[in-house]
């Protein structure tokens, strides 16, 4: 996710009034201080203090106050309905979280990181703006019905944690769909949706990063093989070639004369 533009804290004074019309490519993120009547395509709602929304592109918006509120905002881009789905938020639905300060709080850290521009600031948002949906997730006064397909979410999330910490144990696509509990074709397209990559392309890829750590480490060519799940060293060779342009043996040379010099 990459957030566009952002305020904390921002003042509207009557008579103007908050608009959305057609043709927005971002999602906006709408934290409310004061309770106000809105208009979501064309339904009309009542939002209370502290009440949130995040409107989905195309989404038409309209706000109509009689006297002067304050609102925290920001624009997204990315996926932010898939991100939200893990948490059991969807857009266009009006929320009412027990958080308003602490809301407040993580959407003006993104309005500092937004304009200083840190190295690192897009990673930052990203992390704060997940933070906020599980944020709004617990702090509703009922807790949000967990649907069947969030659930799975949450058992692939969990199962890719343990896929990353112990690669060489035995994740065909049989084994993680019977992990997670459906059935085998679900598990490509559920994968892909999430780490855009498929299930063995990733166990591969944790594979060669375990290797290249191991190799540093001053690890034999055939007992990185063996930790790192392989029966097979010329099948390991062949694939850590294929994955990094050079065999195994000449990366822990490179890396050896690297650390020698250093």
């Amino acid at each position: 996710m990459l957030m566009i533009n952002v305020r904390h804290n921002w003042p509207e004074h009557p008579p103007y009034t908050m608009m959305r019309t057609r043709g927005n490519t971002e999602y906006m993120l709408l934290h409310f201080y004061d309770a106000l009547d809105i208009s979501i395509n064309h339904r009309h709602l009542h939002v209370k203090p502290g009440g949130v929304i995040v409107l989905s592109p195309q989404t038409l918006f309209a706000c109509h106050a009689k006297s002067a509120y304050r609102l925290d905002w920001m624009c997204i881009i990315g996926n932010v309905e898939e991100s939200m789905h893990i948490y059991g938020l969807a857009p266009d639905i009006l929320y009412q979280p027990n958080s308003h300060e602490r809301i407040t709080t993580i959407i003006e850290e993104l309005e500092y990181e937004f304009y200083c521009r840190h190295f690192w600031w897009y990673r930052f948002v990203d992390i704060k703006i997940e933070e906020l949906f599980i944020l709004i997730t617990s702090s509703l006064p009922q807790a949000v019905p967990i649907s069947a397909d969030v659930s799975i979410m949450h058992r692939f999330q969990s199962l890719h944690l343990e896929m990353s910490a112990y690669p060489e144990r035995d994740w065909c696509v049989k084994n993680i769909a019977s992990r997670i509990g459906i059935c085998e074709s679900r598990v490509y397209a559920i994968y892909r949706s999430l780490y855009n990559t498929s299930p063995t392309q990733d166990v591969i890829n944790m594979r060669i990063d375990k290797a290249k750590i191991l190799l540093r480490q001053g690890a034999s060519i055939s007992e990185t093989a063996e930790l790192c799940g392989y029966s097979n060293v010329y099948h390991f060779i062949r694939q850590f070639h294929k994955q990094e342009g050079l065999s195994p043996l000449k990366y822990a040379q490179a890396h050896s004369r690297k650390a020698i010099h250093e």
